[in-house]
């Protein structure tokens, strides 16, 4: 993660809510990676929070580009994962927007659609995983820990060219 003197990172936005917040040994907010998710369809939102275990940290949750951009700023996740199609800011514009920040997170795009033109245009926007949201019971999981680990992740039942 890049860092300035005024940008804030992970740490200091713990720190700064510690003295707020009662962190037992036992809590994963500090260690997990710390997950952003922007998608509008709130069905899928709640399927996406059931299917995380514990070792993912949810930090909030956005309904379209733009307020996925704003959050990202606030909130440094090491992940955002991004839905193609949301209003304001699409998933693949919100990305590309994202490459921006001094603290890039990885990107792990969340799609119905499982069109080459998408699932290329998400990874020239800077992904590294593309789930069908019909398998992200399955294939959610495996996607961040690839992206986190800075490899990529496609849906098999995409066939790449």
């Amino acid at each position: 993660m890049r860092a300035t003197s005024s940008v804030k990172t992970r740490h200091s936005l713990v720190s700064e809510n510690a003295s707020h917040t009662h962190f037992s040994e036992h809590d994963t907010s500090i260690t997990a990676p710390w997950i952003l998710l922007a998608e509008d369809q709130e069905r899928v939102v709640e399927v996406v929070l059931h299917s995380l275990p514990d070792r993912f940290k949810v930090v909030g949750v956005a309904k379209n580009g733009v307020h996925a951009l704003d959050l990202a700023r606030k909130l440094l996740p090491d992940v955002v994962i991004l839905d193609i199609c949301m209003p304001r800011l699409n998933g693949i514009q919100t990305a590309w927007r994202l490459k921006e920040l001094d603290s890039y997170p990885k990107v792990v795009f969340l799609s119905g659609y499982a069109d080459h033109d998408f699932v290329e245009a998400a990874f020239s926007a800077g992904a590294l995983a593309y789930v069908l949201k019909p398998c992200l019971a399955t294939e959610l999981i495996p996607a961040i820990q690839s992206a986190l680990e800075g490899n990529t992740f496609v849906s098999p039942l995409i066939q790449l060219r």
